[in-house]
């Protein structure tokens, strides 16, 4: 039985030469479903690689400048330096994020063709990476205000308090924020990231959730026993 598109007449239109349209960045924040869908004969895996590539790096490279921030706060002896937690070791750190930040978003892409490539209209890899490339960009909004807010807050506290129960609670609250922050990020990057492979593969939204999620579960699974390996073998190296 024949079953109609979920965006009529866009699968027709003429491929054109592709291009990194950074207009559409802040238009997918609220409209993404229009977005994805005047990105879709444009786009292709390399806008992706090219984007994801940029807020990687620039994500690692603000988490390391706030953990460096935060570690020049800390009033202590040279000899009670946290191992793993020094300068060179957060830089290491941030560099092997980089370069597992850019595998992992290559293995959602191809995990989440994998499992709708046989269930949606117009399965394809490469408007998949692609526009999951462009649909990042809430997750770098909120991980860049995290990155820059989380320092200013709590060096701001411990240079005004020696109490510690004030800067216990103000420890707290800074990580509530945080938590906070990613929950709507959480949420943000889903709805977005649902129009844009309902455009890219011609699905519903909520089949384009559905496999998301587990798509992203189990990716995060992964990235975490990986990333716990590494911090291990990185903290070792420095005691």
């Amino acid at each position: 039985m024949y079953l109609p598109t979920f965006h009529p007449g866009l699968y027709e239109r003429p491929q054109q030469t592709p291009f990194l349209d950074i207009g559409a960045l802040f238009k997918l924040l609220f409209r993404p479903k229009e977005a994805f869908e005047e990105l879709y004969d444009h786009t292709s895996a390399a806008q992706g690689y090219i984007l994801a590539i940029v807020f990687i790096v620039i994500i690692a490279m603000l988490g390391l400048a706030a953990n460096l921030a935060i570690l020049g706060s800390w009033d202590q002896p040279e000899d009670a330096a946290v191992p793993g937690l020094t300068g060179g070791g957060n830089a290491v750190l941030s560099v092997i994020g980089i370069f597992t930040g850019i595998l992992f978003f290559w293995i959602t892409a191809w995990m989440f063709h994998g499992f709708i490539k046989t269930k949606s209209r117009q399965p394809s890899m490469d408007k998949t990476i692609g526009m999951m490339g462009y649909a990042k960009f809430p997750a770098f909004i909120i991980s860049s205000i995290i990155a820059i807010v989380m320092p200013i807050t709590m060096i701001g506290f411990a240079d005004g308090t020696d109490d510690p129960e004030t800067a216990i609670g103000a420890i707290c609250g800074t990580l509530a924020l945080i938590f906070g922050l990613g929950i709507i990020g959480l949420f943000w990057a889903f709805w977005v990231h649902s129009h844009a492979q309902s455009v890219a593969n011609d699905m519903s939204n909520s089949s384009a959730f559905g496999w998301l999620f587990l798509t992203w579960f189990l990716v995060y699974l992964i990235q975490a026993a990986v990333g716990l390996a590494l911090a291990f073998v990185v903290i070792g190296s420095t005691i």
